[in-house]
């Protein structure tokens, strides 16, 4: 789940000085089982700039149920696939930053 990336990558760069915005919701966009993330965190350290951005919500129109197969459907759940991560500009960088999986900025 997205919000367990977005701890995982916080508490991997230190959980001090991380400024984090609330994002505005899309009109339709609805919380899954009581929980809405979209938000935007950045953090400034001496060897890099970091960015996270962390969706965990439902679109415009999906359900949380398929009213066809009555099976729970998938949320959005993004996080690594928004995230961007970067470095001085070295040979290896971009290698390194795929690595982890970030895209270089």
């Amino acid at each position: 789940m997205a919000h367990l990336l977005q701890q995982a990558v916080i508490n991997r760069y230190g959980a001090a000085d991380w400024t984090c915005t609330d994002l505005p919701r899309v009109e339709g966009e609805t919380p899954v089982g009581g929980v809405y993330i979209k938000q935007r965190c950045t953090k400034d350290t001496a060897a890099r700039q970091l960015a996270l951005e962390t969706h965990f919500l439902r679109k415009p129109g999906q359900q949380a149920v398929n009213p066809a197969t009555r099976e729970y459907t998938q949320a959005s759940s993004k996080a690594g696939r928004d995230s961007s991560c970067s470095t001085p500009p070295t040979p290896s960088r971009d290698i390194a930053l795929s690595a982890r999986g970030c895209r270089p900025a």
